[in-house]
């Protein structure tokens, strides 16, 4: 049987550092994944991230494991990417579309195009992502 803890304010284990727990259901990320997106793509660490695709250079899509709670949560998509190399770093970021609140649908696809790059889209090394709004 299921149990329910109701409760308005969170705190650690030592009585400190307390936050309501509105901040915590409304505020924070409810999926992000960061992967190194060059040569074979590897995950470095996620939270509520299935899988990423690489689509094209310079295209990702990051699938969620968890159903949003409505489509709305494409207005609340914020991603960076980042590389380092031959003296210099860029950061980079990225525009998004998506669709669908289902997490087979649930996807954003990411298009990083370089700084220093006139042709178009980049790979890069270090990219992170993430998804604010209510989960289903």
């Amino acid at each position: 049987m299921a149990s329910e803890l109701r409760v308005n304010t969170l705190k650690d284990a030592s009585g400190n550092n307390s936050i309501a727990t509105s901040v915590v259901f409304g505020g924070t990320a409810k999926a992000w994944v960061h992967f190194d997106g060059t040569s074979t793509l590897s995950i470095k660490d996620s939270f509520n991230n299935s899988s990423v695709t690489d689509n094209a250079t310079g295209q990702y899509i990051p699938i969620i494991s968890s159903a949003m709670g409505n489509t709305l949560w494409m207005a609340s998509v914020t991603g960076t990417a980042s590389q380092t190399g031959g003296g210099y770093a860029q950061t980079d970021s990225s525009a998004f579309d998506g669709s669908g609140t289902t997490p087979y649908r649930t996807t954003t696809r990411m298009n990083i195009r370089g700084m220093n790059d006139s042709a178009g889209a980049a790979d890069h090394g270090d990219v992170n992502f993430a998804i604010f709004g209510d989960l289903a």
